[in-house]
């Protein structure tokens, strides 16, 4: 698709605007920063009128409906707000309605299916139930009667926080999922391709390649990604929100695509501004990594996010940390729906281009860039954990069990890194070696 071809207007599905609506209703300052992007809600909302809300929203003919995962999670960060009036018990009942097994038989089946869900997710959200294990205990209690998309993820949470980058406050953004999925990297990986998400996602406007902005950037390899390639860098532009301009216009990520046997990421940040550039975004960088264990696949994101002062107050830190309710995350989960299994059959032809720059280094700022990839995962990986285990420690309640599932983490994630470390020096090796070989060749005449 050109970069200039025409897209009807439109803005966020009905669905995803009334669950956005739930967290407005509980967040003045996100509904103020929502206003800055033109979605507006009313003042003094009530987040249970807004759920129902959610909950009956009937999906839209071709626009990808938001995960039913959001529901559920939209529905714990009401319940733990408090009991709420007392209309609140019909509307959770209206939501798990809508998170049960189809298959269940109307009548005493689904009444009691809906009843159980239900009260496993008021359970959930209680106060002693930590962020990180409210969806796991639902499918621990419930699994059997919820619907089959939401009945494989075993693991799922979202974390905001604030770090401090360069003198910066930037908003950071983590997403855990632990799914089981028997199908291949190969029937999930085209859902991560960046042409693909507006497939899947609502948020998503469009993703553009744009070839003429590789040049500017490192490493760029040229050509269109293809999900089957090993490896791939270069520049999209990205559209979300409000079609078809975006909420924040002249956004170009420069992307990396790894990919291996059993593992995926892709990892993306701002491509180099040029002068005329109107982008609103000071950071927009992070990764989305998809390992191929055993029984199961576990999906890792992390996303820093900045807006300019200028645009959003205060950095859109507020709007920022809605990054996963947003939508901007979808593509960690979108990947395991029927979406994904649609996209599996199609394969687009493998563009041999050469990239706009190219040089004797080239290939060796190939390596580099994926050992960069690999150490900013490590990195993540790491402090993620020693922040959960920090917390626990902190409240007392980290117990022996937690320790030996942290040691048996930290032992695998031990021979991952050192396994691809030393293929990265191995690479790298051999990539100088080529350019040497090929210097003197050059200083000698040779061919």
């Amino acid at each position: 698709m050109s970069q200039d071809s025409p897209q009807p207007p439109r803005s966020l599905s009905r669905k995803r605007r009334a669950l956005l609506g739930v967290y407005a209703a509980l967040d003045p300052e996100l509904r103020a920063e929502l206003r800055s992007v033109g979605v507006e809600f009313d003042e003094g909302m009530d987040p249970f009128t807004q759920l129902e809300a959610a909950a009956d929203e009937p999906d839209e003919p071709d626009r990808p409906r938001p995960h039913p995962l959001h529901l559920a999670f939209a529905a714990m960060r009401v319940l733990r707000e408090g009991p709420g009036p007392p209309r609140a018990r019909d509307n959770l009942r209206r939501v798990a309605a809508r998170l049960i097994d189809p298959e269940a038989e109307p009548g005493d089946q689904e009444i009691a299916a809906t009843t159980a869900v239900a009260a496993a997710l008021e359970r959930a959200a209680g106060p002693d139930v930590p962020e990180e294990k409210r969806w796991a205990q639902v499918v621990a209690a419930v699994g059997e009667q919820l619907h089959p998309e939401l009945r494989i993820i075993q693991e799922a949470w979202c974390r905001p926080s604030l770090r401090q980058v360069g003198g910066e406050v930037v908003s950071r953004i983590e997403t855990r999922l632990v799914v089981d999925d028997q199908r291949s990297l190969d029937e999930l990986a085209p859902a991560v391709v960046p042409d693909n998400w507006k497939r899947c996602n609502d948020f998503f406007c469009d993703l553009i390649r744009v070839p003429a902005r590789d040049g500017g950037c490192p490493g760029a390899t040229g050509g269109d990604l293809t999900a089957a390639a090993d490896y791939w860098r270069g520049v999209y532009e990205e559209r979300v929100g409000n079609c078809p301009g975006g909420w924040f216009p002249d956004t170009f990520l420069l992307f990396t695509w790894d990919r291996s046997e059993r593992q995926l990421i892709l990892g993306y940040e701002l491509a180099p501004r040029r002068r005329r550039d109107r982008t609103v975004l000071r950071v927009d960088q992070g990764y989305i990594q998809v390992d191929r264990l055993p029984d199961v696949y576990q999906v890792s994101t992390v996303k820093y996010l900045l807006f300019d002062d200028r645009s959003i107050p205060g950095g859109g830190q507020t709007l920022a940390q809605a990054a996963c309710q947003l939508g901007w995350l979808d593509c960690s989960i979108n990947q395991f729906t029927a979406c994904a299994s649609d996209l599996g059959g199609e394969r687009k032809p493998v563009v041999t281009a050469p990239p706009e720059e190219t040089g004797l280094d080239a290939e060796i700022q190939a390596v580099l860039d994926r050992c960069q990839a690999h150490l900013l995962e490590t990195a993540s990986d790491a402090d993620a954990q020693l922040g959960r285990a920090l917390a626990k420690v902190r409240d007392g309640s980290y117990s022996l069990d937690e320790y030996v599932g942290d040691w048996g983490e930290l032992v695998a994630r031990g021979l991952r890194d050192g396994a691809r470390s030393v293929q990265d020096q191995l690479d790298l090796a051999l990539s100088t070696a080529d350019v040497v070989r090929a210097m003197a060749r050059q200083r000698g005449g040779g061919t």
